[in-house]
Parts: structure tokens; sequence; C-alpha cells
């Protein structure tokens, strides 16, 4: 099951796959609710009834779980740990910075998510590789954002469609900065993309966010982009843990 949480003010939504407790989630929807952030978790209140199951006192980035103080659903997009105890419920399948532009208060409407046709030769593709697919709003537009892991590491990137190709766009590595330290270690990752794809490149996104893109000309090339965004991707990630 997918669920879409569309944050109203800005017309866009991030989808979780729902792992856990789907027929308690399904039979509340649909609802709607206010955002609340603490640390980097985005947060809200729900009518969804969750009970008597062990609670789990370390969660994960990328993870969603249920906090029953106040029946909220938790939206983990970095470091931060849960106040008390929770429940986990699944995995946010969207690049975790589509999180960042979330503010205190914004409306939330919360359905489950079916992914748009328009998209399926894309969707299709993608699942085949192994990949949670969906396909949410970004500023009122409908994007392809897809999530599985790979040796361990959370890869999860977002499509654009265009008339002109595909741009594939990772989640977000770290922010970028141009001071003389950040410049040598970006300088590391930029090399080592390069020495080990074709295609994948170290880049910005417009909100200033440290990434890995992928441009293509069509459809037919996507299999290849995706293969070299992951590779891109473990390749900076086994870098930074060692």
């Amino acid at each position: 099951m997918l669920l879409e949480i569309v944050f109203r003010d800005i017309e866009s939504s991030v989808i979780v796959r729902v792992d856990k407790f789907s027929d308690n989630i399904m039979k509340s929807l649909p609802f709607e609710s206010k955002a609340l952030i603490w640390k980097q978790e985005v947060y809200f209140s729900t009518p969804i009834e969750i009970d008597g199951v062990e609670d789990i006192y370390r969660v994960e980035r990328g993870k969603v779980y249920y906090w029953k103080p106040g029946k909220a659903l938790c939206l983990f997009y970095g470091i931060s740990q849960v106040y008390t105890p929770a429940i986990y419920i699944g995995e946010i399948i969207d690049p975790l910075n589509r999180l960042y532009g979330v503010s205190e208060g914004y409306k939330i409407k919360v359905y489950e998510h079916r992914v748009h046709s328009e998209f399926s030769d894309i969707v299709k593709l993608l699942k085949d590789m192994g990949y949670s697919v969906a396909t949410p709003l970004d500023s009122g537009n409908r994007i392809i954002v897809a999530l599985r892991y790979v040796d361990g590491f959370r890869i999860s990137f977002a499509i654009y469609v265009e008339e002109y190709g595909l741009h594939l766009e990772s989640e977000a590595i770290s922010r970028y900065s141009d001071d003389i330290s950040s410049f040598v270690w970006i300088s590391k990752l930029k090399k080592l993309v390069e020495e080990n794809t074709d295609i994948a490149r170290l880049d910005i996104t417009e909100d200033n966010l440290l990434t890995v893109t992928v441009a293509l000309r069509s459809i037919d090339e996507l299999r290849k982009g995706v293969l070299e965004l992951e590779k891109a991707l473990t390749t900076i990630y086994r870098y930074l843990v060692t």
C-alpha cells in the first residue's frame, strides 16, 4: 500500500510505502491534519489507532513511525531520534530532501496513492529493477520517485520527464558549501564519480544541495542511467563511511 501525504500549501507531496498496519491506516483514510516539525522530523496527528505491539527505541532515517502518545505519523528525514518509543510503519520513497521545504503549520491531506498511468513505461522498468515507485506532486506537477537498497545503502531518486529527455536527481548527499575544506572533499567525491561511471555527475540542486544527477535523451537509456546513479551513490557512500 502507498500513502500520499499532500502538503497543500506548496502543492507537493511525499509517498510512504506502508509495510505494516495497512488495515489500520486504510480505514482512517482520507484525513486532514497540520504539519509539525521537530528536529529533522515532520509529524502530524491522525485518526489512526494502533496498539498492543512492541515499540521501537531507535528509529532510522527515511522510515516512518507511529507515535502512540499523539496518534501521529512521523517522517524522519535526518539523524534525529523519536522522543519516546514508536511503532514502525514503512519507508519514505521520495528523496528525503523533498521534506526540507515543509514548514510548521502546513495543511496536510492523506489518502491512498495510485501511480499515475502516464508514466507506466518508466514505472514498469523501475519495478523490474527492484524499485518501489510512486508519482508524487512537485509544485503541482507529477514526477516519478523510486527507492531501493543496494548493498545496504538507501538509493532514492526523482525523475523529471521533459519533452527533450529525462533528468534523474538523487537524494541529497549534503548541503553545498564553497569554503576551502568543503571544496577539497567535494573535489574528491567528484573524482570518484567520474572515475567509476560514464555519465553520472556530481551536481547541485536548485536548493543548493549536493546530489548526483544523470541526463538522458530518452527512456531507452533509463536502465543504464539508473545503474550509473546506483554506482555513483554507492561509491560515495562507501567513501564517506570508511
